[in-house]
């Protein structure tokens, strides 16, 4: 069953649309049977949720690939809507500092996808504004935002596809 053709040319010269498939003996053959194509139109709509993503999976793979050069990131779930992923509880830290974090809140990462290999690929990762004070002095900012954000399935830094990626990172204001 490899090929799809639509159409027949009847030979009193009249033309009646109909679905034909090839066989393995490439005779052509009608279908006729319109609710073998509903279900199997039903049954591939329904498997689309056994494929869906993993943000849990995601946000391991996000910190195994920034482990590499010692930033730390925790967080206390990750769920999928979609492809939409919500990590909540997002704390970042060094792991030459351990217990020395920064609480990030909620990250929100938009057009996600798996791609080959197991990686991810995220459109948008949108975070919560910013605002630090310390004895130092004090941090803020708002409308943080990486675009185009490649998690690579294994970070071993052995070939592009290894490395954590991004395109573009961009905040709005800033003060110290």
């Amino acid at each position: 069953l490899s090929v799809l053709s639509v159409g027949e040319t009847r030979p009193d010269n009249v033309h009646k649309p109909r679905i034909y498939f090839l066989h393995k003996d490439i005779s052509m053959k009608p279908i006729r049977n319109l609710h073998m194509m509903m279900a199997s139109a039903a049954f591939l709509t329904l498997a689309g949720p056994a494929l869906a993503l993993d943000g849990t999976d995601m946000m391991k793979k996000l910190n195994a690939a920034t482990s590499a050069g010692g930033t730390v990131i925790t967080f206390e779930k990750a769920e999928a809507d979609g492809d939409t992923v919500t990590a909540t509880g997002v704390q970042v830290g060094s792991s030459s500092l351990p217990g020395d974090t920064l609480k990030i809140g909620d990250l929100t990462f938009e057009g996600v996808e798996e791609i080959e290999g197991g990686g991810y690929h995220a459109k948008t990762v949108s975070f919560p504004d910013i605002d630090i004070s310390q004895e130092e002095g004090r941090f803020s900012t708002k409308e943080i935002q990486i675009t185009g954000l490649t998690i690579p399935a294994n970070a071993t830094g052995d070939t592009l596809n290894d490395i954590l990626l991004y395109e573009t990172v961009s905040t709005g204001p800033i003060a110290l």
